[in-house]
């Protein structure tokens, strides 16, 4: 089982990934939520994801995907 934190329940080192999440896609993805537990991991998610999606039809067909998926 996960612990889903909220930005006011992250860890410290958190917090401000979360803001960024929910400023980006306008909530927090529990993905998101869940990977607050592991800054570093957290980190390299979103390093990752914005790397990689470069093209902007590209990142709103995968934001609309993680989205479902991910609540």
């Amino acid at each position: 089982m996960f612990t889903y934190y909220e930005s006011d329940t992250a860890p410290e080192e958190s917090k401000s990934l979360m803001e960024q999440s929910l400023a980006g896609f306008g909530m927090t993805p529990n993905l998101h939520k869940i990977l607050a537990e592991a800054p570093a991991t957290y980190i390299a998610h979103n390093q990752t994801f914005t790397s990689s999606m470069k093209e902007p039809t590209f990142r709103i067909i995968a934001t609309i995907v993680f989205r479902t998926i991910h609540g």
